[in-house]
């Protein structure tokens, strides 16, 4: 689709700036839950200051990008197959207790 846009002379090959565009907001999701998962893991521990935790996070998850998947092949297996069952208490069970505590709260105070 990107392909076949052409705007006179001035604007072509648009896959080249939407590749741009997705590598940006990829970068841009990457820090954001890497910012996230430093963070919690400060206030999970108490801690005043969530820099000391920049670098071991950054080199764990480094590391475990390397060793997790040994091919493609396997890294689209999983995906496909094993992660859906997976991460369904993550997007309905743990939610749905976090907003019922809520409730309960609310209603009790």
């Amino acid at each position: 689709m990107a392909r076949s846009i052409n705007v006179g002379e001035i604007i072509t090959r648009m896959e080249i700036l939407i590749a741009l565009i997705l590598l940006f907001n990829e970068f841009v999701k990457t820090c954001i839950f890497y910012y996230a998962a430093v963070l919690s893991i400060a206030q999970f521990f108490k801690l005043q200051s969530y820099k000391p935790l920049i670098t071991p996070v950054g080199i764990i998850s480094i590391i475990f990008s390397i060793i997790m998947f040994s091919s493609p092949a396997d890294h689209a297996y999983v995906a496909s197959s094993i992660y859906p069952i997976y991460v369904i208490p993550y997007i309905i069970l743990f939610p749905s207790i976090s907003l019922i505590i809520a409730w309960v709260r609310k209603s009790g105070s």
